[in-house]
C-alpha cells in the first residue's frame, strides 16, 4: 500500500508540473479511493480552494470525510471548519466540536485551538443571551 501511495504521489506531482491538472486530479482520486487518506485530504483542499478545479465545498467535505475516516487528523479539523461555518454541509457546531475534540485528543494542536475557540464562542453567545 505504501509503495502504491508514493507512486501515486509522484505521478500526480509530475502531472501537475507538466500542466496536466486533470490527470493529476484523476491520479489523486484513484489513490484516495484506494485508501490513501493523505491524497483524500489534498483533494479536499483543492476543491475547497478551487485550485485546478472549480471550487466545490460539497466535494471538499466529501474528500475531507474520507481522509478523516482514514485517520488523517488535519482533515478532521478542516471538516470541522466546514461544519462550523456551513460550507458544503449544513451548519452543525456540535459536529464541528466533536471533530475538533477528536483531533485534540490525538494531540493535534489545530484541533485543540479550534475546539477552545468554538467552545468559548458558544459560551460567549450563551451568556450574552442569558442561557
Amino acid at each position: 500500500m505504501f509503495a502504491a501511495a508514493v507512486l501515486a504521489n509522484d505521478e500526480a506531482i509530475e502531472a501537475f508540473k507538466s500542466g496536466d491538472v486533470e490527470k493529476g486530479i484523476e491520479i489523486l482520486k484513484r489513490s484516495c479511493e484506494d485508501g490513501n487518506a493523505s491524497n483524500c485530504n489534498v483533494l479536499g483542499s483543492l476543491y475547497k480552494n478551487g485550485y485546478g478545479v472549480k471550487r466545490d465545498y460539497s466535494k471538499a467535505v466529501e474528500f475531507y470525510k474520507k481522509a478523516c475516516e482514514g485517520g488523517f487528523t488535519k482533515s478532521c479539523v478542516a471538516l470541522g471548519l466546514m461544519y462550523e461555518f456551513g460550507k458544503g454541509a449544513a451548519k452543525d457546531k456540535n459536529r464541528a466540536l466533536e471533530l475538533y475534540k477528536k483531533t485534540c485528543n490525538s494531540n493535534d494542536q489545530d484541533g485543540c485551538e479550534n475546539y477552545k475557540r468554538a467552545v468559548e464562542g458558544k459560551n460567549k453567545f450563551m451568556s450574552i443571551f442569558g442561557f
